[in-house]
């Protein structure tokens, strides 16, 4: 072999050497981005489940809180028709003792009517019983004024 064909030889020998050595570096300096890249993939994985399980967390939190209010929202309801029914049985007795005392008023009005009737009716009979007495007192005396002459 002659001797610039060595030195060419040489030198793309060198030439691949350097670039083999730029593929290794290349090579290298990507599988570390992979691997950060990796890394941060895992670490934004892991930070989605914490998120997920927060948020999961808090969202039974928040259908807990809901359920405890529909449920307080159930009782005031119960409650509630509680006092109206209360109110409304309040109301018919009233009513009922309003229609009970018209009831009383109207057979008070009434007695009091009989009562009178009663009274005037006696008072007649005294009257017409002593306007016998009185006939008779008169006849009587008549018949003395009669017989006396």
């Amino acid at each position: 072999m002659s001797e610039p064909d060595r030195d060419d030889l040489l030198q793309q020998v060198e030439r691949l050497a350097r670039e083999k050595a730029r593929w290794k570096l290349l090579a290298l300096s990507t599988s570390a981005m992979l691997a950060l890249l990796f890394c941060a993939a895992v670490a934004f994985g892991l930070l989605a489940q914490v998120r997920a399980a927060e948020a999961r967390r808090e969202a039974e939190q928040e259908r807990d809180r809901a359920e405890a209010e529909r449920q307080r929202a159930l009782e005031e309801r119960e409650r509630a028709d509680m006092a109206r029914q209360e109110a409304e049985q309040q109301r018919d007795q009233a009513e009922k003792a309003r229609r009970d005392a018209e009831k009383a008023k109207e057979a008070e009005k009434k007695a009091r009517q009989e009562a009178m009737r009663t009274l005037y009716r006696e008072q007649i009979s005294q009257a017409q019983r002593a306007l016998e007495k009185a006939d008779a007192a008169r006849a009587a005396e008549w018949l003395k004024k009669s017989l006396n002459l």
